[in-house]
């Protein structure tokens, strides 16, 4: 039959801090990756740079340092700005 809309078989939810199984899985994934691939990824970037092939190096550092610490998000500010001009006036330079 089902649930009405609204209605729950668990009203109190998933307890706070609780993971989901997908991520339990993503989380795993990612520690298998880095775990058995960092040796991998750290002899190939440092026989690139003793190979002096930047063009490839830098490419995979930069999504390196993306992955590990990733950009903050852009955002922009539409504001408008109103300014006075005021001059003054100091003389000629002159002493009196």
């Amino acid at each position: 039959m089902g649930l009405k809309k609204g209605q729950t078989n668990n009203p109190d939810g998933r307890p706070v801090g609780a993971l989901s199984e997908k991520r339990k899985e993503w989380e795993s994934m990612g520690g298998t990756l880095l775990g058995s691939w960092t040796n991998y990824i750290t002899e190939y970037g440092n026989q690139l740079i003793k190979e002096n092939n930047f063009d490839d190096f830098y490419p995979l550092y930069k999504d390196m340092v993306n992955y590990f610490k990733p950009k903050m998000q852009s955002s922009t500010l539409d504001a408008k700005v109103e300014s006075k001009q005021t001059i003054i006036n100091l003389g000629d330079g002159e002493p009196d």
